[in-house]
């Protein structure tokens, strides 16, 4: 890697993968001219590491919702409003949840703030089943179906998370007629 001075501003020159990389930066010194120059060069080696499948990116839960929602509405799912209110709920319930790392997400995660404050307000089991159900298949498809252009899936694998235990008496289906 060189630097170069062009009209009283300094860059870095360097050839990467036989493509020349050359940018002038605001660098006042050549010494940090070469350390932007090294951080790209460093960030190319990375993206041509995600791209050949050798490294796994780190993915959120906002883009793996963003994800999911956009093949839902292509798909034509009946009951998608019905997973855009869970969604927003937990969005709600819990900040900044948008930028938390996928790798993040366990069974204890999802108990504390998922089970727990729906207990709190007194939810039905079917209810809680029903929130953690879309949680889960969201992270399931990380797992399972959504690769990156080297052929790495999102998630190495999907967490397991325990159902609530439905009461006998509320298993039924009650059908009044009329």
């Amino acid at each position: 890697m060189r630097t170069y001075n062009r009209k009283g501003r300094i860059g870095y020159d360097f050839s990467f993968k036989g493509k020349r990389v050359r940018k002038l930066t605001q660098a006042g010194t050549e010494t940090e001219a070469l350390m932007e120059g090294a951080k790209a060069l460093l960030q190319l080696e990375e993206d041509e590491k995600v791209k050949t499948g050798d490294v796994r990116p780190e993915f959120t839960w906002g883009e793996a919702v963003v994800r999911y929602v956009k093949e839902k509405q292509r798909e034509g799912k009946l009951s998608l409003v019905h997973d855009l209110i869970k969604l927003n709920w937990l969005e709600r319930q819990v900040p900044n949840l948008r930028n938390l790392p996928l790798t993040a997400i366990n069974r204890h995660w999802v108990d504390a703030n998922v089970r727990e404050p729906l207990r709190d307000i007194d939810r039905k089991p079917k209810t809680i089943n029903s929130y953690i159900q879309v949680f889960g298949h969201i992270l399931s498809l990380a797992a399972t179906e959504w690769e990156t252009e080297g052929g790495v899936t999102w998630l190495e694998t999907a967490p397991k998370f325990k159902l609530e235990k439905i009461p006998k008496d509320q298993r039924k289906r009650v059908r009044d007629l009329t």
